[in-house]
């Protein structure tokens, strides 16, 4: 059956009503067909409305319910992205034992425009691409990998339920101060063949993944411009996808406002540089 819960109940019931209607329409049709043609009685006429109600019936009864969860009362995601708060914007590291250090944080946020809850939805990176001569080219290879979902609880999780009406940030990722890269997160970035490679010093921006592999780069190096394939899958709803163009100048701005200029940062959504 759908999710009643997530619907609302008179919605269904006047669906139900309205189906019931159709068929008491639809036997009243064939009974005036029926009659005017000699030598079918009542009880002929009677009959073969019946076997037409019945076998309508039956396909509702097996059919509708499954129709209806899909189509009706199915959940719609949606991805959406700003550069601006609040899915981008200035926050700070905070460890114990350690003085704060801001760091900029870069989201997306995904909605449920349906009638259901959305089942199991995760958030992918599907494909990577990077510029060569202002043309687009596409990693070989490249293994999907989940982005991290914002909860609030702290916790990385894959998985989650999004209910109709209600939406979830999901980190894309995070540009840290020079300070705190150089001190702390020079040894968590992964360097590997085929990938652009940055300098020692050199600003980075870090991927959020939930997993990382030592044969994909999880940062984007600076002045390169990469076009971001990212998927959202559910265990309920239709997949979506969407692509992010990304170019970052390696420079850091203490002041939110100068940082998301577009000379020291942009990301924007694009079509698909496959073309398809």
């Amino acid at each position: 059956m759908p999710n009643i819960n997530g619907p609302d109940i008179h919605d269904y019931i006047c669906d139900i009503c309205n189906v019931a209607c159709n068929l008491i329409m639809l036997g009243i049709l064939i009974y005036i067909i029926l009659r005017d043609i000699p030598g079918i009685d009542d009880l002929v006429i009677a009959t073969y409305a019946l076997g037409a109600a019945t076998l309508i019936l039956g396909a509702i009864a097996l059919f509708g319910p499954k129709w209806a969860e899909c189509n009706l009362y199915a959940p719609k995601l949606k991805l959406l992205f700003e550069l601006d708060p609040p899915f981008c914007h200035k926050t700070q590291w905070k460890a114990a034992g350690v003085d704060p250090e801001p760091v900029y944080y870069f989201r997306l946020r995904i909605i449920n425009n349906g009638k259901s809850t959305a089942k199991k939805c995760e958030v992918v990176l599907e494909n990577l691409w990077i510029y060569d001569n202002e043309v687009p080219k596409r990693i070989q290879n490249f293994s999907p990998v989940n982005l991290t979902w914002v909860t609030g609880t702290g916790e990385r999780l894959q998985y989650i339920d999004i209910n109709p009406e209600r939406g979830y940030f999901c980190d894309i990722g995070h540009i840290s101060s020079i300070h705190y890269q150089r001190r702390i997160e020079l040894y968590k970035f992964i360097d590997a063949d085929g990938y652009p490679v940055c300098r020692r010093n050199d600003l980075r921006f870090m991927l959020e993944l939930l997993q990382s592999f030592n044969a994909q780069s999880n940062y984007l190096c600076p002045k390169i411009k990469y076009i971001l394939e990212i998927g959202l899958h559910s265990g309920n709803a239709h997949y979506k996808n969407g692509f992010l163009e990304i170019c970052f100048s390696g420079k850091w701005e203490d002041d939110q406002d100068l940082m998301f200029r577009e000379e020291m940062i942009y990301i924007k959504e694009v079509p698909d540089p496959a073309g398809s």
